[in-house]
This record gives C-alpha cells, sequence and structure tokens, in this order.
C-alpha cells in the first residue's frame, strides 16, 4: 500500500536565547519556510514566537489552497540555579500531490468525496479507482466521523437499493467469511470493524444467491450487502 504522509519538522530548542530557521522546497514550484524564536521580556516573561510561511503554486490554477498546522508544547525548568527551557514545535503540510478536484480534505484523515448516483459494487470500485483513489476503508471513530458528515449532505440516493447504506471497500468474495479490503488487508486489520444486528449473513437477495460486498449503515454499522445492488458510495486518499 503506498501512503503519503506529511511533513514532520521537530525542533528541540535547549539554549535561553535561540532562533532557529528552517526552509523546505516541495519542489520547484513550492516553498516552506518553518521558525521558533525565543527570548525574556523586559518583565521577566518569557515568550516564544513560532512563524510560518507557505506558498504553493499547481499550473495555472490559483484555486488550490494548503493547510499548514503547528504545535507548539513549551516549558521552562530551573534547576541548581540554571534555567533550561525546552520548546518542541511540529508544523505539517500535505504533500504536493495529485488530488481529483472534487475531493474535499479533512485535516490529519483524508481526502474524501461521496458519489451521490448509485452503482453497484463493482463500479463504484472502478469510479473510485479512475479517480486516483479506493472505496472507503474506515479505520477509526474519527474517520467515521468523516462519513457521517458526507451521509448528512446527500440523504436520499436516486435510484438506490438502499438510501441509508453505502458501499464501502470490503468483501469476502474470495473465501467465504474472511473479509479483506480492496488493499488486500483483512478487515480485522483496519482499526474499525462494527457489525450490524445479526450482521454479516450472506443471505440471498433476488438472483443473487449471497451477500459479499461491504456496505456501512448511517449509524455506522457495517454488513455484507449484495454486489448488484445499487447504493452511494464514497471514494478516498490517502494523506
Amino acid at each position: 500500500m503506498e501512503t503519503f504522509l506529511p511533513l514532520f519538522f521537530v525542533l528541540a530548542l535547549a539554549t535561553v536565547h535561540v532562533q532557529t530557521n528552517m526552509k523546505c522546497k516541495l519542489n520547484d514550484s513550492a516553498n516552506f519556510h518553518f521558525s521558533v524564536s525565543s527570548r525574556r521580556n523586559a518583565t521577566g516573561h518569557r515568550l516564544v514566537a513560532v512563524s510560518i510561511g507557505h506558498s504553493v503554486e499547481y499550473g495555472s490554477s490559483s484555486n488550490n489552497q494548503e493547510q499548514v498546522t503547528v504545535d507548539v508544547e513549551h516549558g521552562t525548568v530551573w534547576c541548581d540555579g540554571t534555567e533550561e527551557l525546552k520548546t518542541i514545535a511540529e508544523a505539517s503540510a500535505a504533500p504536493v500531490r495529485f488530488r481529483h478536484p472534487d475531493y474535499e480534505l479533512f485535516l490529519g484523515i483524508g481526502y474524501y468525496k461521496m458519489h451521490p448516483k448509485a452503482e453497484t459494487w463493482d463500479q463504484a470500485r472502478v469510479n473510485c479507482n479512475k479517480e486516483g483513489a479506493h472505496l472507503l476503508i474506515v479505520n477509526s471513530e474519527e474517520e467515521f466521523g468523516v462519513v457521517k458528515q458526507l451521509f448528512a449532505r446527500k440523504p436520499k440516493i436516486e435510484g438506490a437499493t438502499w438510501n441509508d447504506w453505502i458501499y464501502v471497500g470490503f468483501s469476502d468474495r474470495a473465501v467465504e467469511g474472511q473479509y479483506v479490503t480492496v488493499l488486500g488487508e483483512p478487515l480485522s486489520s483496519t482499526g474499525y470493524v462494527k457489525w450490524h444486528g445479526g450482521q454479516p449473513d450472506n443471505a440471498a437477495w433476488n438472483t443473487e444467491p449471497d451477500q459479499d460486498c461491504g456496505g456501512m449503515h448511517t449509524g455506522g454499522t457495517m454488513q455484507d450487502l449484495p454486489c448488484l445492488g445499487k447504493t452511494a458510495y464514497i471514494c478516498e486518499q490517502e494523506i
């Protein structure tokens, strides 16, 4: 699995008057500048300042805005008449990479797009792959929070077999009862497995002898759905 990680810069300062500058050139058209400074003012208070500058150009488009976050932890300790100062600052910026213009960034989680047009599970998977993404795999309660937000925007899906379920990226097509994600990992390793009551049941549906494809309810529970039904789905790109 290919993972795109944010850029992290961590500074540990152990002197009283220190200013550190860091510059990171992401590529020919992206620049990142980060600095931490510390000083004591006239009243004896220790002041720590963080400054950050970031600029990115993407071809001729000026609508792409990258977000940068900074977390700072600061502490002062006196020991045997000596003041020890420690400032830890962590700055993170999303990587410069291709993203489909319709995908929304949820900081620290990923890029997501809900498709309101109902599709079969296989077609949903194909559509996500065409956009450089994959069918949604939920890894945490925090990520389900993103799903819940996207659900709320599209409560009714035209032509959907189910309006309170979406297709997600797992199935047991290869071996019955062994659920695997679209990335080839066991569902049990994702960090989020919450079966709906009485599920999975592998029940027959219309012309399908069983249910093999992953579904997620608006309430966050999961079940095996018929692969040939049609419903909404969410695609995701990793950070």
